[in-house]
């Protein structure tokens, strides 16, 4: 009896130890999956953005890999007809000579500008398909988290409804610089942070923010 009772009680504490095991492992288990969904909501949140004034930002995915590759722009040049650059007035002879000398730029470009004042693109890029597919617009500042969720139509009316301009797409003339277009802003809009939107095939492909205010009076 004595004999039989060691035994069952060693069976039991056997029983006791697996359990145990098998419990820790499962905890370890989830712990390991929590971590995975943790870092899995990491990535959801998106590539973050910075919206610093005359830089040429390309719309990304998640990993930082551009969204399109059809329709790439290699930089471009802003000019303003009412202001001068390095003391250099924009009709004066040999004036787009010197900035193209300096080359079209993804960065430090010239972005702050008068409302009402022409602003001229010159923009460097090979991308030759559809003309249509590309748009270019000028709008109040919003997030690109914003600017997604938007459609063509509404982005277009985002533009037109507060004092912007909407550009359709043409090859930039090799014979003017590789002059693109212009237009303006409505002064009787607010100053601060515009965007200029570039999109294809009715999203947003690249994004520049400039900045706008009114022309001082004498």
């Amino acid at each position: 009896m004595k004999k039989f009772l060691i035994s069952l009680l060693t069976l039991v504490l056997c029983f006791t130890l697996v359990g145990c095991g098998e419990k820790d492992k499962n905890n370890n288990n989830n712990n390991g999956s929590n971590n995975n969904q943790n870092e899995n909501n990491g990535n959801k949140e998106g590539y973050e953005y910075t919206y610093t004034d005359g830089v040429l930002t390309q719309i990304v995915d998640e990993e930082g890999n551009p969204k399109q590759t059809d329709f790439v722009l290699d930089g471009i040049i802003l000019v303003g007809n009412r202001h001068s650059y390095e003391g250099v007035d924009p009709e004066s002879e040999g004036f787009m000579n010197k900035l193209v000398a300096k080359g079209y730029k993804k960065e430090g470009f010239y972005s702050d500008f008068y409302l009402n004042e022409w602003i001229e693109f010159y923009i460097d890029t090979k991308y030759s398909k559809a003309a249509s597919d590309v748009k270019v617009l000028v709008t109040p500042h919003k997030t690109v988290e914003e600017l997604e969720k938007m459609s063509l139509s509404q982005l277009e009316e985002l533009a037109t409804n507060n004092g912007g301009f909407v550009l359709d797409f043409n090859t930039p003339d090799a014979q003017n610089y590789m002059y693109f277009g212009e237009g303006y802003v409505n002064m009787d809009y607010p100053e601060g942070k515009y965007d200029i939107l570039f999109t294809y095939k009715g999203k947003l492909a690249y994004f520049i923010n400039i900045n706008l205010t009114k022309e001082p009076t004498e």
